[in-house]
């Protein structure tokens, strides 16, 4: 089964990052700004986004055995086109674009290993070669 990107849920900021105009800053007794909390929680929210954004659900790691010949495909193809690689066969860039950007689908090794072991998967279900 794929994983879909996970649905983006909005952060709500501990303290409110700006103050009234004119006025003392609410959130401290003495009327001063606290600086470092709001930097912080500005940062900390930031990083709880792309955090949450980029990793894959907790049902990502079902085994490669249990995927159909599509699914196998779309995460081989997937794995490539995160690395830019240019697409040439309509089905490909029909789903992912045509891509091409840096690195042009170097792979690291790990993602040369997941490949590999999709591409024995394939091979083992008889899936077309394209």
């Amino acid at each position: 089964m794929l994983w879909k990107w996970p649905t983006i849920r909005r952060i709500e900021p501990i303290v409110s990052l700006q103050r009234p105009i004119g006025g003392p800053d609410p959130t401290t007794p003495t009327g001063r700004p606290r600086v470092f909390r709001r930097i912080f929680t500005a940062a900390l929210a930031v990083a709880a986004f792309s955090t949450t954004a980029l990793l894959p659900p907790a049902n990502a790691s079902a085994p490669f055995s249990e995927y159909s010949c599509n699914e196998l495909w779309e995460e081989r193809n997937g794995i490539f086109a995160i690395r830019g690689y240019c697409f040439k066969t309509e089905r490909a860039i029909a789903r992912f674009g045509r891509r091409c950007y840096p690195p042009y689908g170097q792979l690291t090794a790990q993602d040369r290993r997941i490949v590999e072991e999709i591409r024995h998967w394939e091979r083992r279900k008889g899936c077309p070669v394209d």
